[in-house]
């Protein structure tokens, strides 16, 4: 079992079920403070994911986020 979900069950109490997901909050699956960390079903995880790759892509048609081709890697624009 992972480590976040250990934590999360500590949290709140009880067991995780198999149809419960733990979503990590700020993206970052070292991150296991139990402020970034949310019980969700796999319909929900999956939506919260959709949700950032649509901001993300939205980021990048505006110009604030924006990729260097020599270095292969994103940046933020600050002047967006």
């Amino acid at each position: 079992m992972s480590n976040h979900r250990k934590i999360i069950e500590f949290f709140i109490s009880r067991k995780l079920n198999s149809n419960e997901h733990v979503h990590h909050i700020n993206l970052n699956c070292n991150d296991n403070r139990i402020e970034n960390l949310i019980v969700c079903n796999p319909d929900e995880h999956i939506k919260m994911h959709q949700e950032v790759t649509v901001i993300l892509l939205t980021l990048i048609e505006n110009g604030i986020i924006k990729f260097n081709n020599i270095e292969k890697k994103y940046y933020i624009d600050a002047m967006g």
